[in-house]
């Protein structure tokens, strides 16, 4: 091999290090085609170029510049090698990769910190190289609790998904930062351990921005989620006017056909007679619960529920409810409403296909309960049921988020069970005096 070719273990196991610790972060990520062809590929060329990376860069003169140069190069490279394994934008991929080097340079300087207790002995150089020796045995337990402690909260709250540069701009600078001032300041050559202020700073500041970037993206969720909410409400608002309106239209035809089909009775066979009724009668379903607003939106459902050949009841003093503003109340109920229809609409039996709505005072609280029978399975998580739905609650989600919203509006809460393939949604608010 020429004089000026070298190889350092070192960087080899730094680039397998810093490939695994970004899979920590991308292992929930959509794959590209062919992926299972083209990782491995991506993994070669990379451990490949790892190998001579030093003589690559051994041009730089000076040294602690030439070693941070080389870190973040070959950073670089796994970079665009993970671009081209998984599918996401540039700065998706890139804020996972900068978490996942985040994550390799914790492990690093753990296992730094462990060499100063003397806890690895006279051990041999099993790889070449006894930082990457001990390196091999140390990062597979760190990086299982990196997984726990950074990657399933991640993918669980789908982090990287809808990426916004302005949330993980900060946390990248803190990890880019500090990688920087360890790598300068951690001494003269790769074997040599850092101080021990330097790897306690390194562990504290990485973790940081690790756990930043997870906070700013559950609060902008969250922010966002409430927006949207809103929004719906805001929205549906608009549908409560405008169904008022249609419903007033629809009793009056109703009514007028009613009216001149009796007048004509006697000129139409009695069996056409009778179905020509039982259509007019199905636009013609009359709710008087005492809330004018629950009058509107039962007979609106009632229709839909007809169309589905769904029954659905209404038990209670529909006055008790006068308190809420109509706008909520039609939002609430028609929430509660669409869930039910949504999953009875699913059963096969039709003489299960039942909503049963009640509302009942008690001990200063109106209680509205909600109960239909659903197939499948129903995992109730905290306050809200599981979905599939690409791991967010889509639309149905949404919805029961939004009767949560204005149950907490009149100082209530929501509560849903599950039980027996019947689901029940409950939902309490504090009576206004």
């Amino acid at each position: 091999m020429p004089n000026n070719i070298s190889i350092n273990i070192n960087f080899v196991m730094f680039a397998i290090e810093l490939l695994v610790a970004e899979l920590i972060f991308l292992y929930s990520f959509p794959k590209r085609k062919f992926f299972y062809f083209v990782y491995p590929l991506v993994l070669i060329t990379i451990i490949g170029i790892s190998l001579f990376w030093p003589s690559l860069t051994g041009l730089i003169p000076i040294k602690q510049v030439r070693e941070l140069t080389s870190f973040f190069g070959l950073f670089l490279i796994t970079f665009g090698g993970m671009f081209l394994c998984f599918k996401a934008s540039p700065l998706v991929v890139f804020s996972a990769c900068c978490a996942g080097y985040g994550a390799a340079h914790i492990a690093a300087h753990i296992t730094s910190l462990l060499s100063m207790t003397g806890m690895y002995g006279e051990i041999d150089f099993i790889l070449g190289s006894k930082r990457a020796t001990r390196e091999f045995i140390t990062f597979p337990f760190i990086y299982a609790v990196e997984l726990l402690l950074f990657g399933l909260p991640a993918r669980n709250i789908g982090m990287y998904k809808n990426y916004d540069i302005k949330n993980n701009l900060l946390s990248v600078i803190i990890i880019v930062i500090c990688i920087g001032i360890t790598s300068l300041f951690s001494g003269a050559s790769l074997d040599i351990n850092p101080t021990i202020g330097i790897s306690i700073y390194a562990i504290i500041s990485c973790t940081f921005a690790i756990m930043l970037q997870t906070r700013i993206y559950a609060y902008n969720m969250v922010k966002n989620e409430n927006k949207l909410i809103k929004y719906m409400i805001e929205k549906q608002k608009k549908y409560y006017q405008d169904s008022q309106h249609n419903i007033n239209i629809l009793n009056q035809k109703a009514h007028d056909l009613k009216h001149h089909l009796t007048r004509y009775k006697e000129f139409i066979p009695s069996d056409e007679f009778d179905s020509m009724s039982k259509v007019i009668d199905t636009y013609n379903i009359d709710f008087d619960t005492g809330y004018a607003v629950l009058d509107i939106i039962l007979k609106e459902k009632a229709l839909l529920c007809s169309e589905k050949n769904i029954t659905i009841t209404f038990l209670g003093n529909g006055e008790a409810l006068n308190f809420i503003n109509d706008s909520d109340a039609y939002a609430l109920f028609g929430n509660i409403i669409d869930n039910a229809i949504e999953a009875v609409s699913k059963i096969t039996d039709i003489e299960k296909r039942l909503i049963s709505i009640t509302s009942e005072d008690k001990k200063g609280f109106c209680i509205i309960k909600c109960s239909n029978y659903f197939e499948g399975t129903i995992i109730i998580n905290g306050k809200l049921p599981e979905t599939t739905k690409d791991n967010t609650l889509g639309e149905h989600g949404f919805g029961l988020k939004s009767i949560k919203t204005i149950a907490e509006k009149y100082n209530g809460d929501m509560i849903i069970e599950a039980e027996e393939n019947i689901f029940t949604i409950t939902i309490l608010l504090l009576k206004q005096k």
